[in-house]
């Protein structure tokens, strides 16, 4: 055999290639290799800034996210490239920390960088507690067993700030008749009857030496019967309608009902049926679905699957963390599907470029995490789901050429906490396989035990077969290791099938997925998996898999090295050795791709070989030029296609050599629009999806009737929108607001308004200071932000005999309807001030609890008026009867002076006489 017949061979081989065919980085600072994952809460005081903030331990004590720690805390800091950037509590306290040359500064002012400050995880910069305390001057608590951090700061954090400033707007608020109850459901985007369907359209002329057709499909997504609705059709010229596929239903991770039990998805029409750990793969298919699980949690703890829809012939793009793990192009349904994806302990952020044949790009953006399944002890979570498998909801012109295609499909999951991060879960399973009906009943356990995750699955098929499953998975130094050993008797299932007779006795997997680390700080990040499957004729299947990924500046490379060895019982070892090298190149001019199958032994040869090379010639033009060669038949691709952009659509024209030296030429329209929720609606189209993606149409106005809702003549104000803490680019303005697109679906946004960019003075938000919504494709809701011209008010508490300064004086600020909407005290100097206050009439008084507890006669209130040529009020007085004095316990400034002797020259002793 090929390479000396001996497989030890083969694999020293394959490791050898794999290692070299991959460049490993070079990492600034050291990776995080946790022994354990953390998902804490972050509080500050009775606030709680976040409740799943990941966290790792290392060597030198637990370390956060940057970008969500400081997200967390509200403080604009982000990570582009090599580069975190941003500001603590106010503008002028600038703050960057640069990767690549380990260089922190803080105001403009270089910082030293202790050892083990800094770690990284997947090029993301993660900081222990330690060194951000010192940075952002915070003082930090850890509380384990609560996963709690508790934080501490002396300057008010900007959710401090804001639920102070929330407490006067709330009592402005409730004086308009608005409820607590009106205030949570402004976070939900309101379901409609009907709506106009957010829509992406895409044509394409054809022709080809068979003749010519047009091609065409239609997404449109909106809502009808007070649910989001969904629906997909392809057809050409040539066949006709190909398929039509809907959904209607709702989905959101707070829930979908206003009221009653949390149901997080609710739908009918294409909907997938879970997967069960032994019994079920999760298939497609029309039927209907109901849950109350986490969204985005996998119903298999290791592995899932990543699919959806695009244009046939698009080539699809799948990264987990940045790396790059697989590429496949769009089957003629319109279809992709990775299968059996690996997952990490964590969060698995999987990005998935689309690039279609004349340039045109799209970005997909999905978050898994493993690791917080367990349920709180007596809190219980489901799915039920059923359909026809493989059936398209409404119509396909050609099913599915598998037997079982359109037979009924029914799985049900159920979990429920035990307490100890242990949950017990129970599930049916009822498909049709290879023509015969089969059933299951699942259960399983599932625990975390020291940074150890333990599962125990058993399934028990009709007709008597079984089959046991027991699994761990541990944070390593250096990454994740997970093993399973599975038993099987006379079982046959999706995941375990059986030729004829010959059914699976035993499986056992171990997967590694580790970072190697070499000498010089050099990492490549390597997954290795062996497995060994056993029949009960004696047949044995060993596998090993190797996937080597690394980053060398702004290309990703991934190596697959794949050695199959199988023994039948009276017959010949088969043996044989494949390997797939995949290179991106993402650039901002020029992207390259390059992809290579292969296998080794005596028929060693190549299967495929392709590239893509991809530029940018000026802002809106696309050349790109892709060709294959299959090496066994010496056939060749070639295409070459340019894509032409616009603000409201893409053009591309492609022209293809085929392995039969035939010629192709294609010609492409794409097209996305949506309507604008306004008086004066108006249609605004785009190159990019408009179905695919949230919006939501902001209104900054003057709010001169103070009602807090725009009325017509009043005037909009085009200033800067801020989603999320960060000034937003995809704004278009129109007389009546701005359209801001492309938010992520089913992830919360925070919606403001940058003051400073305001084109009027002294304006405040009397709404809340921001508006938090959950973007919903289809839809664009309209959120006003009510601005109010505003003053100042400045005074001094003083004795009213004496004229003795008086600090910690409370001070309420009544409106004419006897609501407080501002308190304040007076400080060390017996100043105060009543900031950005909305223009009215207003009362000035002491504030009645103290006024009562210290037995405080007749005090001076004081009646002032802000107005558009009075908006700043200075002398304020408030004087405080001095018969009072006797039993007055509220302390003097420190250096006290009388009303005659302004400049404090006369002595302490002077000012103590008169008092």
């Amino acid at each position: 055999m090929g390479w000396g017949g001996s497989i030890t061979k083969r694999l020293i081989g394959a490791l050898t290639a794999c290692l070299l065919a991959t460049t490993p980085a070079r990492a600034a600072f050291p990776e995080v290799f946790s022994d354990e994952l953390l998902i804490l809460k972050v509080r500050t005081g009775g606030i709680m800034l976040s409740d799943a903030l990941l966290a790792y331990e290392t060597d030198s004590g637990t370390c956060v996210l940057l970008d969500d720690f400081a997200a967390a805390l509200e403080f604009p800091i982000t990570t582009e490239g090599t580069v975190a950037s941003g500001w603590l509590f106010r503008p002028k306290r600038t703050f960057r920390l640069d990767l690549e040359t380990e260089e922190l500064e803080l105001e403009g002012r270089a910082r030293f960088i202790g050892p083990g400050d800094v770690y990284l995880d997947q090029g993301l910069p993660c900081v222990t507690l330690e060194a951000a305390g010192r940075w952002f001057g915070l003082k930090s608590e850890l509380i384990k067993r609560d996963a709690l951090l508790q934080i501490e700061s002396a300057i008010p954090l900007p959710a401090q700030e804001r639920e102070n400033r929330e407490k006067i707007r709330k009592r402005m608020r409730t004086a308009l008749g608005e409820t607590d109850e009106d205030l949570e459901r402004a976070d939900l985007v309101p379901y409609a009857w009907a709506s106009v369907p957010h829509t992406d359209f895409n044509l394409r002329y054809v022709s080809e030496e068979a003749g010519e057709r047009v091609e065409s499909d239609l997404l449109a997504i909106g809502d009808l019967g007070k649910m989001s609705t969904e629906i997909l059709v392809r057809g050409d010229t040539d066949r006709g309608l190909l398929g039509v596929r809907g959904r209607i239903g709702r989905r959101a991770p707070q829930g979908i009902l206003p009221r009653g039990p949390r149901i997080t998805e609710m739908a009918l029409g294409d909907i997938e049926t879970p997967a069960g750990r032994l019994s079920a793969e999760t298939i497609p298919g029309r039927g209907a679905i109901i849950s109350s699980r986490r969204l985005g949690q996998p119903d298999v703890y290791d592995r899932t699957t990543v699919e959806g829809d695009a244009i046939p012939g698009w080539e699809v793009e799948l990264y987990r963390n940045k790396t790059l793990l697989d590429a496949q192009i769009v089957d003629e349904t319109g279809r992709y599907r990775f299968l059996n994806v690996p997952l990490l302990f964590g969060n698995n952020r999987f990005v998935l470029e689309l690039y279609g044949p004349e340039g045109q790009r799209r970005r997909e953006v999905e978050n898994v995490v493993v690791g917080d399944e367990a349920l709180p002890k007596g809190e219980s979570e489901f799915t039920i789901a059923a359909n026809q498998q493989r059936v398209p909801t409404f119509y396909a012109k050609e099913l599915d050429s598998d037997p079982d295609t359109g037979s009924a499909r029914v799985g049900a999951l159920l979990a429920y906490g035990l307490g100890q991060s242990t949950a017990l879960t129970v599930g049916t399973q009822t498909y049709q396989f290879d023509g015969e009906r089969l059933s299951f009943f699942d259960a399983g356990i599932r625990s975390g035990l020291k940074g150890i995750g333990l599962f125990v699955d058993s399934s028990f098929q009709n007709g008597g077969g079984s089959a046991f499953s027991i699994g761990a998975q541990k944070g390593l130094s250096a990454g994740l290791i997970t093993a399973r050993l599975e038993t099987f008797s006379s079982y046959v299932s999706e995941r375990a099938r059986a030729f004829g007779d010959d059914t699976l006795s035993s499986r056992a997997v171990l997967n590694s997925e580790v970072t190697a680390r070499l000498p010089g700080q050099l990492f490549v990040p390597l997954a290795v998996t062996l497995s060994r499957e056993e029949r009960t004729s004696g047949r044995s299947d060993d596998q090993l898999a190797i996937r080597a990924n690394t980053r060398f500046g702004s290309a990703s490379i991934n190596q697959q090295i794949g050695v199959r060895r199988i023994v039948i019982p009276g017959l010949d070892v088969t043996e044989n050795i494949s390997g797939r090298t995949l290179i991106s190149r993402r650039g901002r001019w020029l992207n390259l791709r390059a992809e290579a199958d292969y296998r080794f032994g005596d028929d060693r040869s190549f299967d495929r070989i392709s590239g893509t090379a991809e530029y940018r010639a000026g802002k809106s033009l696309f050349v790109r030029l892709t060709g294959a060669h299959l090496p066994r038949t010496e056939q060749n691709t070639v295409s070459l296609g340019i894509n032409a952009v616009t603000n409201w659509a893409t053009f591309g024209v492609s022209g293809t050599r085929d392995p039969n030296e035939e010629v192709s030429f294609r010609a492409s329209l794409a097209i996305s629009a949506a309507k604008t929720p306004t008086r004066k609606p108006r249609l605004i189209t785009s190159r990019r999806s408009f179905a695919r993606t949230g919006t939501a149409f902001v209104r900054p106005f003057i709010d001169t009737n103070a009602d807090g809702a725009h009325q017509e003549g009043e005037q909009v104000l085009e200033s800067t929108i801020v989603v999320n803490g960060r000034a937003y680019q995809s704004t278009e303005w129109t007389s009546e607001g701005a359209l801001i697109r492309y938010l992520r679906l089913d992830r919360p946004s925070a919606v403001t308004v940058d003051l400073s960019s305001v084109p009027s003075d002294d304006v405040i938000l009397v709404a809340p200071e921001e508006a938090k919504l959950l973007p919903r494709a289809g839809r664009t809701p309209v959120i006003d932000l009510p601005l109010t011209p505003s003053g100042d008010m400045i005074g001094q508490t003083k004795d009213e005999i004496s004229g003795i300064i008086l600090s910690d004086v409370a001070l309420e600020l009544v409106d004419e309807k006897g609501a407080v909407i501002a308190e304040t005290r007076s400080l060390f100097d017996g100043y105060f001030i009543f900031e950005n206050v909305p223009l009215g009439g207003y009362l000035v008084r002491i504030a009645p609890d103290q006024r009562e507890r210290l037995g405080i006669g007749s005090i001076s209130e004081r009646w002032v008026v802000l107005s558009e040529g009075v908006d700043i009020i200075e002398g304020l007085e408030m004087l405080i009867d001095s018969t009072a004095a006797g039993r007055f316990d509220l302390p003097t400034a420190a250096y006290p002076y009388l009303p005659d002797d302004p400049e404090g020259e006369r002595g302490s002793d002077e000012a103590a006489g008169a008092q």
